[in-house]
């Protein structure tokens, strides 16, 4: 039977989980965002941006998780029905967060590889025209 410690240590890691796993779904929809706006070719800035806020509300939120799993551990619970779906619900949605940000980083990949050619062709042209400048002045 699980004390009334037991209980509480429980609850509190529960709630943790869940502020941690409502940070990681906001930045799973920003990230999925970045994904979608890579591939139309439009800016994402302001995405990247609000996904590193994400990343450390999550890090900041990290010592009072860290806090209340080890006092639930000391207990020796074992994880009831909420705080189980809230680990289930955790973990599906990091998953789902890394799989969308190795998307975006082969978006951003194939982006950057469509305009290195452009780039480097400006860079050939300026070249040019600065030894043709010079020829010219010698």
């Amino acid at each position: 039977m699980a004390t009334p410690a037991i209980n509480e240590a429980s609850n509190q890691l529960t709630g943790e989980l869940q502020r941690q796993t409502q940070r990681y779904e906001a930045a799973r929809q920003v990230a999925r965002a970045i994904v979608d706006a890579l591939e139309q070719r439009h800016d994402v800035t302001a995405e990247v941006s609000r996904l590193g806020e994400l990343m450390r509300e999550v890090a900041s939120m990290a010592a009072a998780a860290n806090a209340a799993q080890k006092q639930w551990q000391e207990h020796a619970g074992t994880p009831d029905a909420a705080l189980r779906s809230a680990y289930e619900q955790h973990t599906q949605v990091l998953v789902e967060l890394i799989e969308l940000v190795k998307q975006a980083e082969a978006a951003a990949i194939a982006a950057r590889d469509r305009l290195q050619p452009g780039l480097c062709t400006v860079a050939l042209d300026r070249k040019v025209t600065e030894r043709y400048g010079q020829a010219q002045r010698m």
